[in-house]
């Protein structure tokens, strides 16, 4: 499953599952380091890491919509 963080609250980042509008509670201690909003983790082993293709369609799909958001 991959996920994308959403946001962080407290010891977890809010995650939305890809796909299917669910979120998750994922605790901190299962992240990699370096890991923000935005970013597209699975899990690797025990812990959560990113997928650094995924992350970057995943920026740049959000820059294309705010840009056409502050077009019209």
């Amino acid at each position: 499953m991959k996920f994308i963080v959403d946001r962080f609250e407290g010891n977890f980042a809010v995650c939305e599952q890809i796909n299917s509008n669910n979120f998750f509670n994922i605790p901190k201690s299962k992240l990699k380091n370096n890991i923000k909003p935005g970013d597209v983790i699975y899990l690797k082993g025990d812990f959560y890491t990113v997928n650094q293709e995924l992350t970057k369609k995943n920026y740049e799909n959000s820059k294309k919509l705010l840009d056409n958001l502050y077009k019209n």
